[in-house]
């Protein structure tokens, strides 16, 4: 959104105004009576009506003034997913870590059905599907840095990148 252009606009009707970056790049719109907060999903979206079901799994960082917090978690809520509230010196780690979880997950699997393609194998995603969500679904429920194991990884593939 174009926060700046919009605000411009001396009967500009929105009271709020959410932002994925951070809540500094509101304060036009501020000054003209809107409540800044920033929305983050943690979500790939893929610009179709799945990402409405999925929002209800997901999560979104908001950042607000304290005051505000509250209407920043509800509006949370009404559009399905959990809040998560972010300080605004942490949106960046914040923003880091979807992006690495996003572009990693990503290229894996890009990686994978590339490999499995290669030797012939149709459909790849498909049969990849399973076994990357169960992967990353016992990675996220059993996994911090600290007990990440590798033993699963066939030895002479972590021989191959050393």
């Amino acid at each position: 959104m174009l926060v700046g252009e919009q605000a411009s606009v001396s009967n500009w009707p929105v009271p709020q105004v959410a932002h994925a970056e951070q809540t500094r790049s509101l304060l036009p719109a501020q000054a003209l009576g809107a409540i800044p907060l920033a929305v983050h999903p943690a979500m790939a979206f893929t610009g179709t009506s799945i990402d409405l079901l999925r929002l209800r799994e997901s999560y979104c960082a908001v950042t607000a003034a304290t005051v505000v917090q509250p209407i920043g978690m509800a509006l949370v809520v009404e559009m399905g997913a959990e809040p998560l509230l972010v300080d605004e010196a942490d949106r960046p780690a914040y923003a880091e870590a979807i992006a690495i979880a996003t572009g990693f997950s990503s290229a894996i699997v890009a990686q994978a059905t590339d490999a499995l393609a290669a030797i012939g194998v149709e459909n790849a995603g498909r049969i990849l599907a399973p076994l990357v969500r169960s992967a990353v679904e016992n990675a996220l429920t059993s996994a911090t840095p600290d007990t990440i194991d590798l033993s699963s990884i066939r030895g002479d593939l972590l021989e191959d990148d050393q």
